[in-house]
């Protein structure tokens, strides 16, 4: 397996990313595959999407004519099923997801048909919801993904064949889910390439972003308004980045102040990762260059905002996962692999994360096409990154730091040293 730290990683920006070289803070564990992988459904299944809540892993995919469901205790990968609604005969468009409230109530949508969005919600110890329509008359909607503001308000974004060939649809509601108020098409100055487009929302009154790749092979953010009622759209790698744009499928996640974190695969450069920082400006990194042929990129940050990256690597006709996490303040830990299946074609990898007690999880989904197709789930466990572990064991205190970074023409440069603020309080 390569080895990589993030030290030696591109950054893009004179701006520097809060990406260290170095910390006086003591190093996080290394990741332990704690479940090396499971096959939890079988069929045409297609999109996986993970969530947490409540002590649990929810995962959500698409077979012909059915959306499913499934659940498990979070350290336990004992899953049970459900068929929710159905998809109609194609899984490869028409797909399902899944989000959690800060409540608990879980949020699961889907494509009827390529012409119907749905939603049913489930409260902490209640029952699935009746079928609440999102939109209906689409022109083939597919590839959707869902997020939850809150308790409230909930957010599904998917594509659809529009005026521009390929716009994003968007709806919102502000009553969990029962009513949908908006239903419009989101800006998309240069058209939607193939792919599912990712939403994140937090916590009441903060930002919902959405993230796709244009058809020019950049990237794209959208931040919704709500007293605009609309998306302010922007190229996040137009300007930013240069050279040839082969940038796609980007994930996009939210730390607990609000600001994004963008992770997205270039099938020649690798996997590259971005936030954007305090002060408003935007910082990247080649995160881990030396991974050829990504196929596939998850990102996620949890309530003590460290940064969890999982990826799809094609090397020698072997298709592997990987995984690193990075707390704030110090470097990524080493990649690990994360599935044990002797490098079997994967596809659509999605993951969910987690804090308990003193340990974190990170749940892994993919699509997997070993000796068969199937939904196939893992889970990662790190030690000292969750709650309970005091500043002084893990180095949850300020620290100076000389972040490395490099100008857009590759360059090195090193910033002055500069304050980390501690994660904040779970």
């Amino acid at each position: 397996m390569k080895s990589f730290k993030l030290m030696l990683a591109v950054v893009f920006t004179l701006t520097a990313l809060t990406i260290p070289a170095a910390t006086s803070s003591a190093a996080i564990a290394e990741p332990v595959l704690e479940d090396p992988g499971r096959n939890i459904a079988s069929g045409t299944t297609k999109w996986p999407s993970l969530a947490t809540g409540n002590g649990n892993v929810y995962v959500a995919w698409s077979v012909p004519d059915a959306a499913n469901f499934a659940e498990s205790a979070e350290q336990a990968s004992n899953f049970a099923s459900a068929t929710l609604g159905s998809v109609g005969n194609n899984s490869t468009y028409f797909n399902a997801a899944v989000a959690v409230a800060t409540d608990g109530t879980l949020h699961y949508a889907w494509i009827n048909g390529g012409s119907n969005v749905v939603h049913r919600s489930r409260t902490v110890g209640g029952a699935w919801s009746p079928v609440h329509i999102v939109a209906a008359g689409q022109n083939f909607a597919n590839t959707l993904n869902i997020a939850v503001r809150g308790n409230n308000e909930v957010y599904v974004a998917w594509r659809h064949q529009g005026a521009n060939e390929g716009n994003l649809g968007f709806a919102y509601s502000n009553t969990t889910g029962v009513s949908w108020q908006v239903i419009k098409d989101v800006n998309t100055p240069r058209g939607i390439y193939a792919g599912r487009p990712d939403i994140v929302a937090g916590a009441a009154n903060q930002p919902v972003y959405l993230a796709w790749t244009g058809a020019d092979g950049n990237v794209y953010m959208a931040t919704w308004n709500n007293a605009a009622n609309d998306f302010g759209t922007e190229c996040i790698t137009c300007q930013r980045i240069g050279g040839t744009k082969d940038f796609f499928n980007p994930s996009v996640a939210m730390s607990t102040d609000g600001r994004p974190f963008l992770a997205w695969r270039s099938v020649a450069q690798g996997v590259y990762y971005g936030s954007r920082q305090v002060n408003g400006e935007w910082g990247f990194s080649r995160a881990f260059p030396g991974y050829p042929e990504i196929s596939s990129v998850s990102i996620a940050v949890d309530k003590r905002d460290n940064v969890h990256l999982t990826w799809l690597s094609k090397q020698s006709n072997r298709t592997n996962a990987y995984y690193a996490v990075q707390k704030p303040g110090q470097l990524f830990t080493n990649p690990i692999l994360v599935f044990n299946d002797n490098g079997g074609f994967k596809a659509n990898l999605d993951m969910a994360v987690n804090l308990q007690s003193g340990v974190g999880y990170a749940h892994i989904g993919v699509e997997s096409f070993s000796g068969g197709q199937f939904i196939r789930y893992a889970r990662v466990r790190v030690n000292g990154i969750g709650c309970n572990v005091s500043a002084a064991d893990t180095g949850d205190e300020a620290s100076s730091v000389r972040a490395v970074y490099m100008n857009p023409i590759f360059f090195p440069m090193v910033s002055e040293p500069a304050e980390v603020a501690p994660p904040p309080a779970c």
